[in-house]
Parts: C-alpha cells; structure tokens; sequence
C-alpha cells in the first residue's frame, strides 16, 4: 500500500470515529490464515434476552462468518437499521477473539462511499453452550494505556482514540499481552435460536 492511500485511509478511519462509539479500531486484522478456526456453536441467533436486538452468525464455508447486528429480533435485514459483518473468529494463545470487518454499506452513491474506510475492530469472546461472553477492546483503555507508557504499538492519534495500524503479528502479540486491561466488561448473549 502506497504512504498516500495509507494516510488517505487513516484520515478518513479518523474522521468516522467522531460518529462512532467506543470501540478501538485497526487498520490491519487479526489475524493470518491458519489462526482462523471454527465454531459450530457460533452459528445461530444471539441476544440478551431482555432486548429485541440481537447477533446473527451465518457461517460461509469459507471459515469466515456473517455477522448481521439487528435492532430487532427479526430474520430480515433492514440496511437503514441493521449492520453487517464479515467475521472470523480468531484463536491466539490461549484466547478467542472475533475480528468484525464491516460489509460495503448499501446507501449512498460510489463517491460517498469511497470515503467511507472499513476497520477492523476486536472482540474477546468466550463460548460455553448457549452462552456466549464477548468483550469490545475498550477505546479509553487502549488510550490511557499509551499515554502511561503501559502499551506501545503502531496508532495514530485522534482525541482519545488511538487508531491500530500495527501488521498482524503486532496486534496478536499486543491483545494476548494486554488482554485484560484492554477489553471492556463483558456482555453476556444467550442462543435465541
């Protein structure tokens, strides 16, 4: 990737994170091919059980999953509404993690679009039958972390929130080194159907 197109991406990720939430996001994923595995149990429909939104995990047959996050427990997507995923769920160490990659949104035209950046965002996750325990890697830690000179990786700043642009093994060794300070509290989900 050119040093233009790579500062192209990150001004524009940096942009994005003014509309988004809390979750810190990277530039490169994960993961590397043989560190993808699969999980028969993530397929399926998850949810608190006290919301009406809910996680869809469709596998694909290629080891990667869809992901389509719903405001509603319902079947179909709404693209005003609901967001959708490419995820793989990653084994490091002794850890899981989902990589979520979001899919090319379907509204506006082309050149809205090329302005828009897709990054990657990290999520620990703990698998037992029916209950699934995720955890976002938390913006405000990750940020703090850097400040005080407790986490070092490649980022560029914005505000508070440091964005990821460290390759691949980097970022394994940086979630697995600092795995309980960075993700946030757990949100536990229940298989739906």
């Amino acid at each position: 990737m050119t040093t233009m197109r790579k500062s192209l991406l990150i001004a524009a990720a940096l942009t994005l994170s003014t509309l988004g939430g809390c979750v810190t996001l990277s530039m490169n994923p994960l993961y590397e091919a043989d560190d993808v595995v699969a999980e028969p149990v993530l397929a399926g429909l998850w949810g608190d059980g006290q919301s009406t939104d809910s996680w869809q995990f469709l596998p694909r047959g290629d080891g990667s999953y869809e992901l389509i996050i719903r405001e509603e427990d319902t079947l179909r997507v709404d693209p005003e509404r609901d967001a959708v995923f490419t995820v793989h769920l990653v084994a490091i160490g002794d850890g899981l993690f989902l990589d979520l990659f979001p899919e090319e949104p379907s509204l506006g035209d082309d050149f809205y679009k090329c302005h828009i950046v897709p990054a990657h965002s990290f999520w620990s996750v703990l698998l037992e039958g029916n209950v699934m325990t995720i955890r976002a890697m938390d913006s405000s830690e990750v940020y703090r972390g850097i400040e005080d000179g407790r986490i070092e990786i490649e980022h560029v700043m914005r505000d508070e929130t440091a964005f990821l642009t460290a390759p691949t093994p980097e970022l394994q060794r940086f979630v697995v080194e600092h795995r309980e300070e960075i993700f946030a509290e757990g949100e536990r989900l229940i298989r739906l159907r």
